[in-house]
């Protein structure tokens, strides 16, 4: 906070880094590319009006990388099945997992005969904290049609891509 005080990076602990031998500065930033991880030290010589005070040395991690999808574990490993379906997520050890699921949307045989139903179209959108086994069950009287969607967060708040799981449940 005290603008006579200026320090000049020595090295950034990056192999092959960018040579940055040009001036005094009051703050640095170190940053990298999204999809990207950086753990390091840095070396930084300070001065307070121009008179060299010393050195200090500081680690620093950038986290950009984001976790892997969460990984649907199914007991019915097709789009169709004939009794309810437990799924179980997985994903990284320290990643925390949002999942949503549809409203369950009704199908009739002659909709599936004649391939009707728009699949795509049906949402999953309101994303909650995974904690445990989640339970798809159906009408015993008409098939149900129920999307699953998921996705992780790391510790660092990396979010990883949506993945899906689609399946028609017809006791």
């Amino acid at each position: 906070g005290d603008f006579r005080y200026r320090m000049k990076i020595l090295s950034n602990g990056v192999e092959g880094g960018i040579d940055i031998d040009s001036g005094l500065f009051t703050q640095f930033v170190f940053d990298t590319f999204d999809g990207d991880s950086v753990e390091s030290e840095a070396i930084f010589a300070f001065y307070c009006d121009g008179v060299y005070q010393g050195t200090k040395t500081s680690k620093y991690k950038i986290d950009r990388r984001p976790p892997n999808p969460p990984e649907f574990i199914s007991n019915n490993e097709n789009f169709y099945a004939r009794s309810s379906v437990n799924l179980v997520l997985k994903s990284e050890p320290d990643a925390e997992i949002f999942y949503a699921v549809s409203k369950p949307l009704k199908v009739s045989e002659k909709e599936f005969s004649e391939s009707s139903v728009d699949f795509d179209s049906v949402l999953a959108e309101n994303f909650v904290p995974y904690n445990g086994e989640i339970f798809l069950d159906s009408d015993s009287k008409s098939a149900v049609f129920y999307k699953v969607k998921a996705y992780a967060v790391d510790s660092s708040q990396n979010k990883s891509n949506t993945s899906e799981y689609t399946v028609v449940i017809d006791e």
